[in-house]
Protein backbone atom coordinates (compact mmCIF):
# COMPACT_ATOMS: atom_id res chain seq x y z
CA UNK A 1 0.00 0.00 0.00
CA UNK A 2 1.33 3.43 -0.95
CA UNK A 3 2.49 5.87 1.72
CA UNK A 4 0.01 8.43 0.38
CA UNK A 5 -2.96 6.12 0.86
CA UNK A 6 -1.75 5.27 4.36
CA UNK A 7 -1.61 9.02 5.12
CA UNK A 8 -5.12 9.38 3.78
CA UNK A 9 -6.30 6.82 6.28
CA UNK A 10 -4.72 8.84 9.07
CA UNK A 11 -5.65 12.40 8.05
CA UNK A 12 -8.98 13.77 6.79
CA UNK A 13 -7.47 16.24 4.31
CA UNK A 14 -4.37 14.94 2.49
CA UNK A 15 -2.40 17.47 0.44
CA UNK A 16 -2.01 15.64 -2.87
CA UNK A 17 -5.39 14.09 -3.57
CA UNK A 18 -4.52 13.19 -7.16
CA UNK A 19 -1.61 10.98 -6.10
CA UNK A 20 -3.79 9.31 -3.50
CA UNK A 21 -6.56 8.70 -6.03
CA UNK A 22 -4.06 7.18 -8.42
CA UNK A 23 -2.65 4.90 -5.70
CA UNK A 24 -6.12 3.71 -4.73
CA UNK A 25 -7.01 2.97 -8.34
CA UNK A 26 -3.77 1.05 -8.94
CA UNK A 27 -4.12 -1.02 -5.76
CA UNK A 28 -7.78 -1.70 -6.47
CA UNK A 29 -6.87 -2.82 -9.98
CA UNK A 30 -4.42 -5.34 -8.53
CA UNK A 31 -6.95 -6.84 -6.17
CA UNK A 32 -9.91 -6.63 -8.51
CA UNK A 33 -8.21 -7.64 -11.76
CA UNK A 34 -10.57 -10.59 -12.30
CA UNK A 35 -13.39 -9.50 -14.62
CA UNK A 36 -15.92 -10.82 -12.12
CA UNK A 37 -14.39 -8.71 -9.36
CA UNK A 38 -15.87 -5.36 -10.30
CA UNK A 39 -16.09 -2.51 -7.78
CA UNK A 40 -19.05 -2.80 -5.45
CA UNK A 41 -22.14 -0.66 -5.91
CA UNK A 42 -21.64 2.70 -4.10
CA UNK A 43 -25.05 2.47 -2.42
CA UNK A 44 -24.17 -1.00 -1.05
CA UNK A 45 -20.85 0.33 0.26
CA UNK A 46 -22.68 3.20 1.98
CA UNK A 47 -25.12 0.75 3.57
CA UNK A 48 -22.19 -1.35 4.80
CA UNK A 49 -20.65 1.76 6.37
CA UNK A 50 -23.91 2.56 8.12
CA UNK A 51 -24.20 -1.08 9.26
CA UNK A 52 -21.01 -0.67 11.30
CA UNK A 53 -19.35 -4.03 12.15
CA UNK A 54 -22.24 -6.00 10.70
CA UNK A 55 -21.93 -3.90 7.55
CA UNK A 56 -18.24 -4.77 7.32
CA UNK A 57 -19.25 -8.42 7.61
CA UNK A 58 -21.78 -8.06 4.81
CA UNK A 59 -19.16 -6.52 2.55
CA UNK A 60 -16.59 -9.19 3.43
CA UNK A 61 -19.14 -11.91 2.72
CA UNK A 62 -19.96 -10.40 -0.68
CA UNK A 63 -16.26 -10.29 -1.59
CA UNK A 64 -15.09 -13.56 0.00
CA UNK A 65 -17.93 -15.96 -0.77
CA UNK A 66 -16.41 -19.14 -2.33
CA UNK A 67 -12.95 -17.81 -1.51
CA UNK A 68 -12.77 -18.27 2.26
CA UNK A 69 -14.64 -20.54 4.65
CA UNK A 70 -14.72 -20.73 8.45
CA UNK A 71 -14.76 -24.07 10.26
CA UNK A 72 -16.84 -23.26 13.35
CA UNK A 73 -16.23 -26.57 15.14
CA UNK A 74 -13.44 -25.10 17.24
CA UNK A 75 -15.03 -21.98 18.65
CA UNK A 76 -11.97 -20.83 20.58
CA UNK A 77 -9.67 -20.92 17.58
CA UNK A 78 -11.00 -19.48 14.27
CA UNK A 79 -10.11 -22.05 11.60
CA UNK A 80 -10.26 -20.38 8.19
CA UNK A 81 -9.91 -22.22 4.88
CA UNK A 82 -8.95 -20.79 1.48
CA UNK A 83 -10.20 -22.09 -1.89
CA UNK A 84 -7.39 -23.49 -4.05
CA UNK A 85 -9.25 -24.26 -7.24
CA UNK A 86 -10.16 -27.88 -6.48
CA UNK A 87 -10.23 -28.13 -2.69
CA UNK A 88 -10.34 -25.96 0.40
CA UNK A 89 -7.05 -25.76 2.32
CA UNK A 90 -6.32 -24.42 5.78
CA UNK A 91 -5.46 -20.73 5.59
CA UNK A 92 -2.14 -21.15 7.39
CA UNK A 93 -0.73 -17.89 6.04
CA UNK A 94 -3.84 -15.84 6.89
CA UNK A 95 -4.75 -14.89 3.35
CA UNK A 96 -8.28 -14.26 4.61
CA UNK A 97 -6.89 -11.59 6.92
CA UNK A 98 -4.90 -10.01 4.10
CA UNK A 99 -8.01 -9.98 1.91
CA UNK A 100 -9.85 -7.66 4.32
CA UNK A 101 -7.78 -4.93 2.67
CA UNK A 102 -10.20 -5.27 -0.26
CA UNK A 103 -12.98 -4.04 2.03
CA UNK A 104 -10.81 -1.14 3.13
CA UNK A 105 -10.17 -0.22 -0.51
CA UNK A 106 -13.90 -0.25 -1.31
CA UNK A 107 -14.42 2.33 1.43
CA UNK A 108 -11.33 4.23 0.27
CA UNK A 109 -12.71 4.30 -3.29
CA UNK A 110 -15.85 6.04 -2.07
CA UNK A 111 -13.87 8.47 0.06
CA UNK A 112 -11.84 9.42 -3.02
CA UNK A 113 -14.95 10.02 -5.08
CA UNK A 114 -16.29 12.30 -2.35
CA UNK A 115 -12.93 14.05 -2.00
CA UNK A 116 -12.97 14.82 -5.73
CA UNK A 117 -16.52 16.16 -5.53
CA UNK A 118 -15.72 18.23 -2.42
CA UNK A 119 -12.74 19.78 -4.19
CA UNK A 120 -14.54 20.51 -7.45
CA UNK A 121 -17.63 21.98 -5.76
CA UNK A 122 -15.67 23.63 -2.94
CA UNK A 123 -17.96 22.08 -0.35
CA UNK A 124 -17.50 23.32 3.20
CA UNK A 125 -18.13 21.17 6.25
CA UNK A 126 -20.61 23.70 7.69
CA UNK A 127 -22.41 24.24 4.35
CA UNK A 128 -25.57 22.61 2.97
CA UNK A 129 -23.59 19.68 1.56
CA UNK A 130 -21.34 19.47 4.59
CA UNK A 131 -22.68 15.95 5.25
CA UNK A 132 -20.51 14.79 2.35
CA UNK A 133 -17.41 15.90 4.20
CA UNK A 134 -18.58 13.97 7.26
CA UNK A 135 -19.34 10.93 5.12
CA UNK A 136 -15.90 11.16 3.52
CA UNK A 137 -14.29 11.28 6.95
CA UNK A 138 -16.36 8.29 8.12
CA UNK A 139 -15.18 6.30 5.11
CA UNK A 140 -11.58 7.13 5.98
CA UNK A 141 -12.12 6.16 9.64
CA UNK A 142 -13.51 2.82 8.50
CA UNK A 143 -10.46 2.29 6.26
CA UNK A 144 -8.23 2.87 9.25
CA UNK A 145 -10.22 0.46 11.43
CA UNK A 146 -10.10 -2.30 8.83
CA UNK A 147 -6.32 -2.01 8.78
CA UNK A 148 -6.13 -2.88 12.46
CA UNK A 149 -5.89 -6.44 13.76
CA UNK A 150 -9.10 -6.08 15.72
CA UNK A 151 -10.98 -4.65 12.75
CA UNK A 152 -9.79 -7.47 10.48
CA UNK A 153 -10.87 -10.17 12.92
CA UNK A 154 -14.27 -8.60 13.50
CA UNK A 155 -14.97 -8.22 9.79
CA UNK A 156 -14.18 -11.88 9.15
CA UNK A 157 -16.11 -13.10 12.17
CA UNK A 158 -19.17 -11.09 11.18
CA UNK A 159 -18.95 -12.34 7.57
CA UNK A 160 -19.31 -15.92 8.83
CA UNK A 161 -22.35 -14.85 10.84
CA UNK A 162 -24.28 -12.80 8.26
CA UNK A 163 -23.74 -15.39 5.50
CA UNK A 164 -23.24 -18.60 7.43
CA UNK A 165 -24.59 -20.79 4.62
CA UNK A 166 -21.70 -19.84 2.33
CA UNK A 167 -19.02 -18.63 4.72
CA UNK A 168 -19.14 -21.18 7.57
CA UNK A 169 -19.47 -24.91 8.17
CA UNK A 170 -18.69 -27.64 10.70
CA UNK A 171 -15.79 -30.07 10.57
CA UNK A 172 -18.23 -32.87 9.78
CA UNK A 173 -19.50 -30.97 6.71
CA UNK A 174 -16.18 -31.36 4.92
CA UNK A 175 -15.55 -34.14 2.38
CA UNK A 176 -19.10 -35.43 2.31
CA UNK A 177 -19.18 -36.11 -1.44
CA UNK A 178 -18.47 -39.87 -1.58
CA UNK A 179 -18.18 -40.05 -5.37
CA UNK A 180 -15.60 -37.26 -5.59
CA UNK A 181 -11.85 -37.84 -5.32
CA UNK A 182 -9.79 -34.64 -5.64
CA UNK A 183 -6.32 -34.86 -7.18
CA UNK A 184 -3.70 -32.24 -8.04
CA UNK A 185 -5.13 -31.57 -11.53
CA UNK A 186 -8.85 -31.65 -10.78
CA UNK A 187 -11.53 -33.82 -9.16
CA UNK A 188 -12.31 -37.38 -10.26
CA UNK A 189 -16.00 -38.25 -10.47
CA UNK A 190 -15.84 -41.92 -9.48
CA UNK A 191 -19.27 -42.57 -10.97
CA UNK A 192 -17.84 -42.11 -14.44
CA UNK A 193 -14.07 -41.89 -14.08
CA UNK A 194 -14.14 -38.39 -15.59
CA UNK A 195 -11.88 -35.56 -14.40
CA UNK A 196 -13.81 -32.40 -13.51
CA UNK A 197 -13.11 -29.07 -11.84
CA UNK A 198 -13.62 -28.55 -8.14
CA UNK A 199 -16.68 -26.71 -6.85
CA UNK A 200 -16.47 -24.71 -3.58
CA UNK A 201 -19.91 -25.84 -2.42
CA UNK A 202 -18.73 -29.48 -2.42
CA UNK A 203 -16.49 -28.53 0.53
CA UNK A 204 -13.75 -31.01 -0.22
CA UNK A 205 -10.52 -30.36 1.70
CA UNK A 206 -8.35 -33.38 0.89
CA UNK A 207 -6.60 -34.08 -2.40
CA UNK A 208 -4.47 -36.99 -3.53
CA UNK A 209 -0.82 -35.95 -3.97
CA UNK A 210 -0.69 -37.02 -7.64
CA UNK A 211 -2.27 -36.16 -10.99
CA UNK A 212 -4.92 -38.32 -12.59
CA UNK A 213 -4.24 -39.78 -16.02
CA UNK A 214 -6.85 -42.30 -17.22
CA UNK A 215 -4.27 -43.70 -19.65
CA UNK A 216 -1.33 -43.98 -17.23
CA UNK A 217 0.80 -47.13 -17.53
CA UNK A 218 -0.01 -49.71 -14.87
CA UNK A 219 1.12 -53.04 -16.32
CA UNK A 220 3.95 -53.64 -13.81
CA UNK A 221 1.58 -52.90 -10.92
CA UNK A 222 -1.01 -55.39 -12.17
CA UNK A 223 1.71 -58.01 -12.66
CA UNK A 224 2.86 -57.46 -9.07
CA UNK A 225 -0.66 -57.83 -7.59
CA UNK A 226 -1.26 -60.96 -9.68
CA UNK A 227 1.97 -62.54 -8.51
CA UNK A 228 1.68 -61.89 -4.78
CA UNK A 229 -1.99 -62.90 -4.58
CA UNK A 230 -1.70 -65.90 -6.86
CA UNK A 231 -4.00 -65.25 -9.82
CA UNK A 232 -5.61 -62.77 -12.18
CA UNK A 233 -8.96 -63.44 -10.51
CA UNK A 234 -7.54 -62.29 -7.16
CA UNK A 235 -6.00 -59.20 -8.77
CA UNK A 236 -9.37 -58.21 -10.26
CA UNK A 237 -11.08 -58.77 -6.91
CA UNK A 238 -8.58 -56.53 -5.15
CA UNK A 239 -8.98 -53.92 -7.86
CA UNK A 240 -12.73 -53.84 -7.13
CA UNK A 241 -12.13 -53.91 -3.38
CA UNK A 242 -9.76 -50.96 -3.28
CA UNK A 243 -11.86 -49.16 -5.91
CA UNK A 244 -14.86 -49.51 -3.61
CA UNK A 245 -12.70 -48.29 -0.71
CA UNK A 246 -11.68 -45.20 -2.69
CA UNK A 247 -15.26 -43.92 -2.45
CA UNK A 248 -16.72 -42.42 0.69
CA UNK A 249 -19.30 -45.19 1.06
CA UNK A 250 -19.28 -47.70 3.90
CA UNK A 251 -22.39 -49.75 3.06
CA UNK A 252 -20.50 -52.86 1.91
CA UNK A 253 -19.67 -53.44 5.60
CA UNK A 254 -16.96 -56.03 4.91
CA UNK A 255 -13.62 -56.54 6.62
CA UNK A 256 -10.83 -57.36 4.19
CA UNK A 257 -8.30 -59.57 6.00
CA UNK A 258 -4.90 -59.85 4.31
CA UNK A 259 -3.09 -62.82 5.77
CA UNK A 260 0.17 -64.60 5.07
CA UNK A 261 3.68 -65.13 6.41
CA UNK A 262 6.10 -62.21 6.50
CA UNK A 263 7.83 -60.94 3.36
CA UNK A 264 4.89 -61.83 1.17
CA UNK A 265 4.22 -58.50 -0.55
CA UNK A 266 1.14 -57.33 1.32
CA UNK A 267 3.07 -54.64 3.17
CA UNK A 268 4.41 -53.25 -0.11
CA UNK A 269 0.93 -53.30 -1.61
CA UNK A 270 -0.55 -51.31 1.28
CA UNK A 271 2.36 -48.87 1.34
CA UNK A 272 1.81 -47.96 -2.30
CA UNK A 273 -1.96 -47.69 -1.86
CA UNK A 274 -1.24 -45.35 1.06
CA UNK A 275 1.10 -43.27 -1.11
CA UNK A 276 -1.60 -42.85 -3.74
CA UNK A 277 -4.61 -42.21 -1.51
CA UNK A 278 -2.66 -39.89 0.77
CA UNK A 279 -5.02 -38.17 3.25
CA UNK A 280 -7.82 -40.65 2.61
CA UNK A 281 -5.75 -43.58 3.90
CA UNK A 282 -5.26 -44.16 7.62
CA UNK A 283 -3.53 -46.83 9.69
CA UNK A 284 -5.38 -47.31 12.96
CA UNK A 285 -3.98 -48.49 16.27
CA UNK A 286 -4.27 -52.22 16.93
CA UNK A 287 -5.85 -51.34 20.26
CA UNK A 288 -9.00 -50.27 18.41
CA UNK A 289 -9.80 -53.87 17.38
CA UNK A 290 -8.25 -55.99 20.15
CA UNK A 291 -9.79 -56.97 23.47
CA UNK A 292 -8.75 -54.62 26.29
CA UNK A 293 -8.61 -55.44 29.99
CA UNK A 294 -9.98 -52.08 31.05
CA UNK A 295 -12.69 -50.11 29.30
CA UNK A 296 -11.86 -46.40 28.89
CA UNK A 297 -13.92 -43.90 30.83
CA UNK A 298 -17.02 -42.61 29.07
CA UNK A 299 -15.70 -39.09 29.64
CA UNK A 300 -12.27 -39.79 28.20
CA UNK A 301 -11.15 -38.18 24.94
CA UNK A 302 -11.45 -40.51 21.94
CA UNK A 303 -8.91 -39.12 19.51
CA UNK A 304 -8.56 -42.57 17.93
CA UNK A 305 -12.19 -42.41 16.78
CA UNK A 306 -11.84 -38.82 15.66
CA UNK A 307 -8.96 -39.91 13.41
CA UNK A 308 -11.50 -41.82 11.27
CA UNK A 309 -13.19 -38.59 10.15
CA UNK A 310 -13.23 -38.34 6.33
CA UNK A 311 -11.01 -41.40 5.87
CA UNK A 312 -11.84 -43.89 3.12
CA UNK A 313 -9.51 -46.81 3.71
CA UNK A 314 -8.46 -47.65 7.25
CA UNK A 315 -5.96 -50.41 7.97
CA UNK A 316 -5.12 -52.27 11.16
CA UNK A 317 -1.70 -53.88 10.80
CA UNK A 318 0.21 -56.78 12.33
CA UNK A 319 -1.60 -58.29 15.28
CA UNK A 320 0.63 -60.46 17.45
CA UNK A 321 0.16 -64.21 17.66
CA UNK A 322 -2.55 -65.19 20.16
CA UNK A 323 -4.14 -61.73 20.43
CA UNK A 324 -7.93 -61.70 20.54
CA UNK A 325 -10.20 -59.60 18.37
CA UNK A 326 -12.85 -57.49 20.08
CA UNK A 327 -15.81 -58.51 17.91
CA UNK A 328 -18.00 -55.58 18.98
CA UNK A 329 -15.24 -53.04 18.31
CA UNK A 330 -14.48 -54.51 14.90
CA UNK A 331 -18.15 -54.55 13.92
CA UNK A 332 -18.43 -50.91 14.92
CA UNK A 333 -15.68 -50.10 12.42
CA UNK A 334 -17.57 -51.79 9.60
CA UNK A 335 -21.12 -50.64 10.26
CA UNK A 336 -22.95 -47.51 9.18
CA UNK A 337 -23.74 -46.23 12.65
CA UNK A 338 -22.70 -42.66 13.32
CA UNK A 339 -19.40 -42.26 15.13
CA UNK A 340 -19.47 -40.28 18.37
CA UNK A 341 -16.13 -39.05 19.66
CA UNK A 342 -14.42 -36.26 21.54
CA UNK A 343 -11.08 -34.95 20.28
CA UNK A 344 -8.51 -33.83 22.82
CA UNK A 345 -9.47 -30.54 24.49
CA UNK A 346 -12.65 -30.26 22.43
CA UNK A 347 -16.38 -30.92 22.52
CA UNK A 348 -18.14 -34.04 21.29
CA UNK A 349 -18.32 -34.56 17.53
CA UNK A 350 -20.70 -36.83 15.63
CA UNK A 351 -20.08 -37.87 12.02
CA UNK A 352 -21.08 -40.49 9.47
CA UNK A 353 -18.54 -43.22 8.64
CA UNK A 354 -16.91 -42.97 5.21
CA UNK A 355 -14.35 -45.77 5.42
CA UNK A 356 -13.77 -49.40 4.48
CA UNK A 357 -11.83 -51.55 6.95
CA UNK A 358 -8.78 -53.64 6.07
CA UNK A 359 -6.65 -55.84 8.32
CA UNK A 360 -3.18 -56.97 7.26
CA UNK A 361 -1.40 -59.42 9.50
CA UNK A 362 1.05 -62.30 9.54
CA UNK A 363 -0.93 -64.12 12.25
CA UNK A 364 -4.67 -64.62 12.13
CA UNK A 365 -6.05 -63.01 15.30
CA UNK A 366 -8.30 -65.18 17.44
CA UNK A 367 -11.98 -64.25 17.58
CA UNK A 368 -12.76 -63.17 14.01
CA UNK A 369 -15.53 -65.77 13.85
CA UNK A 370 -16.80 -65.27 17.40
CA UNK A 371 -20.16 -64.07 16.15
CA UNK A 372 -22.13 -65.06 13.06
CA UNK A 373 -22.62 -61.43 12.08
CA UNK A 374 -18.85 -60.97 12.09
CA UNK A 375 -18.25 -64.10 9.99
CA UNK A 376 -20.64 -62.71 7.38
CA UNK A 377 -18.46 -59.60 7.06
CA UNK A 378 -15.13 -61.34 6.47
CA UNK A 379 -13.23 -61.47 3.19
CA UNK A 380 -9.88 -63.26 3.56
CA UNK A 381 -7.11 -62.70 1.02
CA UNK A 382 -4.25 -65.16 1.44
CA UNK A 383 -0.81 -64.14 0.16
CA UNK A 384 0.81 -67.56 -0.24
CA UNK A 385 4.41 -66.76 -1.15
CA UNK A 386 7.49 -65.59 0.77
CA UNK A 387 10.07 -63.38 -0.94
CA UNK A 388 13.58 -64.04 0.38
CA UNK A 389 17.18 -63.27 -0.55
CA UNK A 390 18.10 -66.89 -1.29
CA UNK A 391 15.11 -69.09 -2.23
CA UNK A 392 17.27 -72.18 -2.84
CA UNK A 393 18.70 -72.05 0.67
CA UNK A 394 15.20 -71.71 2.14
CA UNK A 395 13.95 -74.64 0.06
CA UNK A 396 16.69 -76.84 1.45
CA UNK A 397 16.01 -75.70 4.98
CA UNK A 398 12.21 -75.96 4.70
CA UNK A 399 11.49 -78.57 2.01
CA UNK A 400 7.80 -78.75 2.90
CA UNK A 401 7.46 -75.08 1.90
CA UNK A 402 9.70 -75.31 -1.16
CA UNK A 403 7.01 -74.11 -3.59
CA UNK A 404 6.33 -70.99 -1.48
CA UNK A 405 9.71 -69.26 -1.77
CA UNK A 406 10.38 -66.54 -4.36
CA UNK A 407 13.35 -64.31 -5.11
CA UNK A 408 13.17 -60.94 -3.34
CA UNK A 409 13.62 -57.72 -5.34
CA UNK A 410 15.00 -55.13 -2.89
CA UNK A 411 14.26 -52.28 -5.34
CA UNK A 412 10.67 -53.27 -6.05
CA UNK A 413 9.16 -50.39 -4.07
CA UNK A 414 11.22 -47.84 -5.99
CA UNK A 415 10.28 -49.47 -9.29
CA UNK A 416 6.56 -49.57 -8.57
CA UNK A 417 6.59 -46.05 -7.13
CA UNK A 418 7.10 -44.79 -10.67
CA UNK A 419 3.63 -46.09 -11.53
CA UNK A 420 1.60 -44.24 -8.92
CA UNK A 421 -0.57 -42.53 -11.59
CA UNK A 422 -1.18 -46.02 -12.96
CA UNK A 423 -2.15 -47.29 -9.51
CA UNK A 424 -4.69 -44.46 -9.31
CA UNK A 425 -6.02 -45.49 -12.72
CA UNK A 426 -6.28 -49.06 -11.36
CA UNK A 427 -8.33 -47.80 -8.39
CA UNK A 428 -10.70 -45.79 -10.59
CA UNK A 429 -11.22 -48.69 -12.99
CA UNK A 430 -11.81 -50.95 -10.00
CA UNK A 431 -14.47 -48.56 -8.73
CA UNK A 432 -16.23 -48.59 -12.08
CA UNK A 433 -16.13 -52.39 -12.19
CA UNK A 434 -17.44 -52.57 -8.61
CA UNK A 435 -20.41 -50.42 -9.65
CA UNK A 436 -21.14 -52.86 -12.48
CA UNK A 437 -20.77 -56.28 -10.78
CA UNK A 438 -20.22 -55.60 -7.08
CA UNK A 439 -17.30 -57.07 -5.15
CA UNK A 440 -17.91 -60.61 -6.50
CA UNK A 441 -15.44 -62.37 -4.15
CA UNK A 442 -13.66 -65.36 -5.73
CA UNK A 443 -14.42 -68.82 -4.34
CA UNK A 444 -11.05 -69.08 -2.65
CA UNK A 445 -11.79 -65.96 -0.58
CA UNK A 446 -15.02 -67.48 0.75
CA UNK A 447 -13.34 -70.85 1.29
CA UNK A 448 -10.75 -69.18 3.51
CA UNK A 449 -13.57 -67.64 5.56
CA UNK A 450 -15.31 -71.01 5.96
CA UNK A 451 -12.07 -72.69 6.97
CA UNK A 452 -11.38 -70.03 9.57
CA UNK A 453 -14.94 -70.34 10.91
CA UNK A 454 -14.48 -74.08 11.29
CA UNK A 455 -11.07 -73.67 12.91
CA UNK A 456 -12.35 -71.09 15.40
CA UNK A 457 -15.60 -72.86 16.30
CA UNK A 458 -13.87 -74.71 19.11
CA UNK A 459 -17.15 -75.62 20.81
CA UNK A 460 -18.42 -77.49 17.78
CA UNK A 461 -15.07 -79.22 17.36
CA UNK A 462 -15.22 -80.19 21.05
CA UNK A 463 -18.76 -81.54 20.66
CA UNK A 464 -17.79 -83.55 17.58
CA UNK A 465 -14.65 -84.92 19.25
CA UNK A 466 -15.85 -85.67 22.78
CA UNK A 467 -19.62 -85.88 23.05
CA UNK A 468 -22.37 -88.17 21.79
CA UNK A 469 -25.77 -86.75 20.90
CA UNK A 470 -28.84 -88.97 21.46
CA UNK A 471 -31.82 -87.65 19.47
CA UNK A 472 -33.98 -90.78 19.65
CA UNK A 473 -37.44 -90.85 21.27
CA UNK A 474 -36.21 -93.15 24.06
CA UNK A 475 -33.10 -91.07 24.82
CA UNK A 476 -34.72 -88.09 26.52
CA UNK A 477 -33.55 -89.20 29.96
CA UNK A 478 -29.87 -89.25 28.99
CA UNK A 479 -27.96 -86.34 30.43
CA UNK A 480 -24.54 -85.16 31.60
CA UNK A 481 -23.84 -82.50 34.20
CA UNK A 482 -22.38 -79.24 33.00
CA UNK A 483 -19.54 -79.57 35.52
CA UNK A 484 -18.52 -82.94 34.02
CA UNK A 485 -18.74 -81.59 30.48
CA UNK A 486 -16.58 -78.63 31.49
CA UNK A 487 -13.96 -80.96 32.98
CA UNK A 488 -13.88 -82.81 29.66
CA UNK A 489 -13.68 -79.51 27.81
CA UNK A 490 -10.66 -78.32 29.83
CA UNK A 491 -8.90 -81.60 29.10
CA UNK A 492 -9.70 -81.32 25.37
CA UNK A 493 -8.62 -77.66 25.31
CA UNK A 494 -5.19 -78.48 26.69
CA UNK A 495 -4.81 -81.27 24.16
CA UNK A 496 -5.88 -79.28 21.11
CA UNK A 497 -5.37 -75.55 21.65
CA UNK A 498 -2.23 -73.47 21.62
CA UNK A 499 -3.88 -71.07 24.08
CA UNK A 500 -2.40 -71.01 27.56
CA UNK A 501 -4.32 -72.16 30.66
CA UNK A 502 -5.46 -68.68 31.53
CA UNK A 503 -7.32 -68.41 28.23
CA UNK A 504 -9.55 -71.46 28.78
CA UNK A 505 -13.13 -70.27 28.18
CA UNK A 506 -15.35 -70.23 31.25
CA UNK A 507 -18.04 -72.81 31.96
CA UNK A 508 -20.67 -70.14 31.47
CA UNK A 509 -19.32 -69.50 27.98
CA UNK A 510 -19.45 -73.19 27.07
CA UNK A 511 -23.01 -73.59 28.43
CA UNK A 512 -24.20 -70.61 26.42
CA UNK A 513 -22.51 -71.91 23.26
CA UNK A 514 -24.21 -75.29 23.69
CA UNK A 515 -27.58 -73.57 24.09
CA UNK A 516 -26.91 -71.47 20.98
CA UNK A 517 -26.27 -74.70 19.06
CA UNK A 518 -29.68 -76.06 20.05
CA UNK A 519 -28.74 -78.31 22.98
CA UNK A 520 -31.00 -78.37 26.04
CA UNK A 521 -29.14 -76.96 29.06
CA UNK A 522 -31.42 -76.86 32.09
CA UNK A 523 -31.21 -77.25 35.90
CA UNK A 524 -32.61 -80.29 37.69
CA UNK A 525 -32.11 -81.59 41.23
CA UNK A 526 -29.70 -78.83 42.21
CA UNK A 527 -27.42 -79.23 39.17
CA UNK A 528 -27.38 -77.94 35.62
CA UNK A 529 -27.48 -80.64 32.94
CA UNK A 530 -27.07 -80.99 29.22
CA UNK A 531 -29.82 -83.33 28.06
CA UNK A 532 -29.45 -86.03 25.38
CA UNK A 533 -25.65 -85.65 25.64
CA UNK A 534 -23.05 -88.07 27.03
CA UNK A 535 -19.25 -88.16 26.99
CA UNK A 536 -17.73 -90.55 24.46
CA UNK A 537 -16.34 -93.66 26.08
CA UNK A 538 -12.91 -93.42 24.46
CA UNK A 539 -12.59 -89.88 25.80
CA UNK A 540 -13.42 -91.07 29.32
CA UNK A 541 -10.77 -93.77 29.03
CA UNK A 542 -8.12 -91.37 27.70
CA UNK A 543 -8.78 -88.95 30.54
CA UNK A 544 -8.36 -91.77 33.08
CA UNK A 545 -5.02 -92.77 31.56
CA UNK A 546 -3.73 -89.25 32.07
Amino acid sequence: MSDELQKQAEAPAPEDERDIAKAVEERAAELLQDEERKPLDPQFVKECLEGNERGDGCMAASLFRDRFLLNVTYQKYPDWYAWRGNVWERDDFKESHKAVEECALEYARQSMALTQEIKEKRIEKDGDDGWKVTLRDNYLSRVKRLRSENGIKKALAMAAIVDSAAMACRESDFNQQPWLLPVTNGVIDLRTGALTSGVPSDRMTKALPIEYDPHAEYGPWIDFVKEVSGSEEMERFQRRSFGCGATGFSHEQYIWVYIGPGRNGKGLLFNLIADVLGPYYHEISRAMILEQKNEPSANAASEHKYSLLNKRIIVAAETNKGQKIDAAALKSLTGQNRIVCRPNFSSEIIFEPTHSTFLQTNNMPFGLTKEFSLIERLLIIDFPFMYVDDPEEKKRKFPVLADKFRKKDPKLYDKLSQYKPGILRWLVEGCLEWQQIGLAPPAQVLECVNKLANDEDYVQRFVDSCLDHWPGPDDHQLKTSCSQIYDVFKWWWQENSDQSDKHVPAMKTINKALRDKGHIVEPSGGKTWVWRITVKQDVVENMRKE
